[in-house]
């Protein structure tokens, strides 16, 4: 036995609690009471009926006595116990009254039955008669004793009960085993009381699973059933056929709200897999995500015969849901978050989209451009990241770029040596971002030699058939490859090769011919051009090898 109050463990006989004093919840054994009291009485029952079915063994013979009648009356007064206490004048009045009436008796001898052998036996009748009434009586009492003690300390039977912690695993244990037994309502009972006292998702997971169980035991598939589905969806528990239930009712039911609760709990490729044809466009933004100066305005579009619905979340303070008619201005500085659903003329939803926006006093941050500063030693592009909406602009001589800098419309060749790559942003109303400044080294090691370089030219010649492998032409002449110069054209550096064709006899040379071999990744040029002391690369031919 445990005690209600402190919960230490008693013996079952024990008053009070040896650690507390509390009073046991001791509960009395009716069954057991009941059957004593109904064996006394059946013993007091039969002792009272093998005493009246005695036949006497002698019986006297009536007699007759005269009794005088002034006895008689005396008699009756005694023998009148129940009547009210009266004054003596009633009570004169009253033998007046018998007196009147024995008038009219026979005045002849009246019988009296006088008992002689036998009188003892019938005083033992009327003593255990009376002893059977008094133990009855004495029974009753003792039973209403007994049951008033149950009732001030023992309680109703409820209190009664060995103390039992009606918790999660007590109703989880409940339902499982009425759920075995077929008992659906009895399940459905605990199992909904296990959600009640589940303390974490894990144990609310486990309890709604019991909650389907019992739903499909039943093959009851109504309202309650699909909250219990959408209900395990919203704790992450994810089951495809049970998410295909859901949004099957709620396509069938037109129930717009529930669709976009159902979808912003899973992904956007689940939706689109189950949707399939029925599929809603997401809307589009005009202004991508990003940082913007001063004032935004937002412009959103869908698909024709959708609605658009919207809500706008203003520095961590949402808003309400409103359907969408007009361009939205964000005028004012702070973190905002648009989101939006397309909903078609059957109230299906889109995927719900959201930008991220952040607008600033004065002007907006500059362009992200990459890579990031530093020394390079290989040829590298630099590129900028331009919003929707927007344009860059750019200088690569250390001057600050405007809106009439170079626009940036592709990726930039980074410049040998040490430059610095500036850039802004410039949005769709015009306002001007801040710089973006980045200081860059190419430093690029040549990866041909002069003779490498040389032997290029020549493998050039050959492999186009122009000199056989002695470096004879068709006509006769032998060419010859001399090193000219190493210059830096665009931004590269060349080796200059002039290539001049001589007679069998050596006495006649042709004009001289200029090739070009770039140093790093030894591509060569042939027929290269020079006009006022700089040579003119045309397209790049590289040789096979």
């Amino acid at each position: 036995m445990i005690c209600s109050k402190c919960g230490a463990e008693c013996n079952d006989n024990q008053a009070f609690c040896l650690k507390c004093g509390n009073p046991m919840q001791l509960m009395a054994d009716f069954n057991l009471i009941e059957k004593e009291l109904a064996s006394s009485i059946d013993e007091f029952m039969n002792e009272m009926e093998s005493e009246e079915t005695d036949i006497p063994e002698e019986t006297d013979e009536m007699k007759t006595i005269d009794v005088p009648l002034d006895e008689i009356n005396m008699g009756l007064k005694v023998m009148d116990i129940n009547r009210e206490k009266s004054s003596s004048l009633d009570i004169d009045d009253e033998f007046d009254q018998d007196m009147d009436d024995f008038e009219d008796l026979d005045e002849d001898i009246t019988p009296v039955y006088v008992p002689k052998k036998n009188d003892k036996k019938q005083k033992n009748k009327k003593k255990s008669k009376k002893g059977l009434y008094i133990g009855i009586s004495i029974a009753v009492v003792l039973v209403a004793i007994i049951a008033l003690f149950v009732i001030l300390f023992t309680g109703d039977d409820e209190d009664n009960k060995e103390n039992i912690t009606k918790d999660f695993a007590y109703y989880y244990e409940n339902a499982e085993t009425a759920l075995n037994k077929n008992d659906a309502d009895t399940a459905l009972d605990n199992a909904l009381s296990a959600v009640e006292n589940a303390k974490n998702d894990a144990d609310k997971i486990k309890a709604r699973k019991l909650v389907k169980s019992v739903y499909e035991k039943q093959n009851y598939s109504g309202e309650y059933y699909i909250k219990n589905l959408e209900e395990l969806y919203y704790l992450g528990e994810s089951d495809d056929d049970t998410l295909s239930v859901l949004v099957a009712y709620y396509v069938e039911q037109g129930d717009t709200d529930a669709l976009v609760g159902i979808y912003r709990a899973v992904d956007e490729e689940t939706i689109s897999i189950l949707m399939g044809e029925r599929a809603v466009a997401k809307p589009e933004a005009s202004a991508i995500s990003g940082q913007y100066n001063n004032f935004i305005n937002v412009e959103l579009t869908a698909e024709n015969g959708c609605s658009i619905y919207y809500f706008l979340e203003d520095n961590g303070t949402k808003g309400a849901v409103t359907e969408y008619f007009g361009i939205i201005d964000i005028l004012k500085p702070g973190k905002y978050v648009l989101s939006a659903y397309a909903v078609d003329e059957n109230g299906i939803p889109s995927y719900e989209v959201s930008y991220n926006y952040e607008v600033i006093e004065g002007e907006a941050e500059g362009p992200v451009v990459s890579p990031a500063a530093g020394t390079y030693n290989k040829p590298t592009e630099i590129t900028i990241q331009v919003p929707e909406g927007s344009k860059a602009y750019y200088t690569y001589d250390g001057s600050t770029p405007t809106k009439e800098s170079t626009e940036y419309t592709e990726p930039v060749e980074m410049l040998r040596d040490v430059n610095t790559f500036k850039a802004i942003l410039v949005d769709k109303y015009g306002n001007v971002s801040e710089v973006t400044s980045l200081q860059y080294n190419l430093n690029i090691e040549r990866q041909e030699t002069l003779a490498s370089g040389k032997d290029k030219v020549w493998q050039y010649y050959y492999n186009n058939g122009i000199i056989d492998a002695e470096g004879n032409q068709a006509d006769g002449s032998v060419i010859s490859v001399t090193y000219y110069n190493a210059v830096n054209i665009g931004n590269d550096e060349y080796y200059i090769y002039q290539v001049i064709a001589t007679s069998l006899d050596g006495t006649t040379t042709t004009g001289g011919t200029y090739c070009a071999v770039n140093t790093f990744d030894g591509t060569v040029y042939v027929g290269i051009t020079e006009a006022n002391g700089e040579f003119i690369i045309p397209e790049a031919e590289t040789p096979e090898e």
